[in-house]
């Protein structure tokens, strides 16, 4: 992590004047680590506005009645006819062959 770097003992920082706010001389660490604090402070804050966003926006996208992720390929009746098929004892290898769909990959997950 960065704050742990800047704060490890190996590291070296130089400063010819840094003054506080009542021109006492300041460890120059600690100004760093209050800067860094501050930068980790609005970093945070910009996550979470981000994250309120897209929710907001997934949200809005629900109530238009829009349906995110992949598209499906297998229709409800070409998918209840591959369980069938799979009940009655076809490999699934067979029958993705058979549907169209990739064997290999697993039934129905390769065919949705």
């Amino acid at each position: 992590m960065l704050v742990q770097r800047v704060l490890s003992p190996t590291t070296r920082l130089e400063s010819w004047t840094v003054l506080g706010d009542d021109d006492v001389p300041v460890q120059p660490i600690e100004r760093y680590l209050a800067y860094l604090t501050m930068m980790a402070a609005f970093a945070e804050l910009e996550r979470d506005i981000i994250h309120e966003r897209t929710m907001a926006g997934l949200a809005a996208a629900k109530a238009q009645g829009k349906v995110g992720g992949r598209p499906t390929v297998m229709d409800a009746d070409k998918l209840a006819a591959t369980k069938a098929r799979r009940e009655r004892g076809e490999s699934p290898t067979e029958i993705a062959r058979a549907s169209g769909c990739q064997p290999g990959i697993g039934l129905p997950a390769s065919c949705r």
